[in-house]
């Protein structure tokens, strides 16, 4: 009897446990998706880094920021479509990129390739299309006067 006593005491402490830690889990995830207020100029500066020629960026359109779900989390995410130059100076053509934030803050940018196979660039590629293609672009001049 004592046994079977005991071992309702350590499973309901469990239970109460898991609760508490499902609870902590639902406050930081509501904490990570707040609105990122400067994304754009995050943006820009992750974007003077990231292209090989960050000048004369053509056909630059940018989203405002949705909550979505990106690879199983909720988050503010950006739909970005450029269309910069190569390192022979030359235009890649359009691209389209995922800028995903997290605690208001720019957490990376998904930029997806088109393997042939099912990996995880695959996959990444998939959602980008699937995000992007409902969201609404407006020009990002910005993007384009980078120097």
């Amino acid at each position: 009897m004592k046994r079977l006593l005991l071992i309702s005491v350590f499973a309901l402490t469990g239970c109460a446990q898991i609760a508490a830690l499902r609870d902590e889990a639902a406050r930081n995830e509501q904490t990570a998706t707040v609105y990122p207020q400067n994304y754009r100029a995050e943006i820009l500066s992750l974007m003077r880094s990231y292209l090989n020629d960050p000048r004369q960026v053509r056909d630059a359109f940018i989203s405002e920021p949705q909550v979505r779900t990106f690879d199983g989390v909720r988050r503010y995410v950006v739909c970005l479509r450029y269309n910069a130059r190569k390192s022979d100076g030359r235009y890649a053509g359009i691209k389209e990129n995922l800028v995903l934030f997290r605690f208001g803050r720019l957490e990376r940018l998904v930029d997806p390739v088109r393997p042939a196979s099912e990996t995880r660039e695959a996959r990444e590629a998939a959602e980008v299309r699937e995000h992007c293609r409902d969201m609404e672009l407006k020009p990002f001049s910005e993007l384009e006067k980078l120097s």
